[in-house]
């Protein structure tokens, strides 16, 4: 009988010849293949196949929450935020004109996901007045996203004119025109 991480005991009499093959053996037998077969295998213990089993999990654990971190870091380049920012604004505007409710809630949505890393990037670069035009918006936002679940498309025109009017004061603070037309932050 061996031990096999995650899959328990087993031994040759599991597999059931007079019907088939048993389930449970079947979805081991990957993994009976590549250990079973390892020299020295039979000598380790259960306590010792146990703690390495364990040992898998927590890097398994650690690696995911390395993603996740990675995933949460604030951009380093805004200027792909801002273009995806612009092109949704814009098409909020155009939802709100065609009174398109579902769309306008999604747009908002996406806005808010913008704003928040737009506001991480601010916050790495210290301008706290651009944190605080980010998270106003992320609000702003919040709001429009509300009134279109409400069907209230009314309701949603003003944080919409709100967001596009921030937007311009942050821009005339924080934005700066290159050579080549582009656009770079200035603290």
């Amino acid at each position: 009988m061996v031990f096999v991480p995650f899959c328990g005991h087993f031994s040759l009499p599991d597999l059931d010849v007079g019907t088939g093959i048993n389930v449970d053996w079947f979805y081991r037998l990957p993994i009976v293949s590549v250990i079973a077969f390892l020299p020295g295998i039979e000598s380790l213990k259960e306590d010792e196949m146990r703690k390495i089993s364990v040992l898998i999990g927590i890097c398994m654990l650690a690696a995911l929450a390395i993603t996740i971190l990675a995933q949460q870091a604030p951009p380093t380049d805004l200027s792909p935020v801002m273009k995806d920012v612009a092109a949704t604004t814009n098409k909020l505007r155009m939802d709100l004109m065609s009174s398109n409710a579902a769309d306008v809630a999604a747009d908002a949505e996406k806005l808010q996901g913008l704003f928040r890393q737009a506001a991480g990037f601010f916050k790495a670069q210290k301008a706290q007045d651009a944190v605080d035009f980010a998270k106003a918006n992320v609000q702003r936002a919040g709001d429009i996203m509300k009134a279109a679940k409400e069907n209230n498309l009314d309701g949603a025109k003003a944080p919409a004119g709100d967001l596009q009017k921030s937007c311009k004061n942050c821009h005339d603070v924080h934005r700066e025109q290159l050579p080549d037309k582009t656009f770079k932050f200035k603290p």
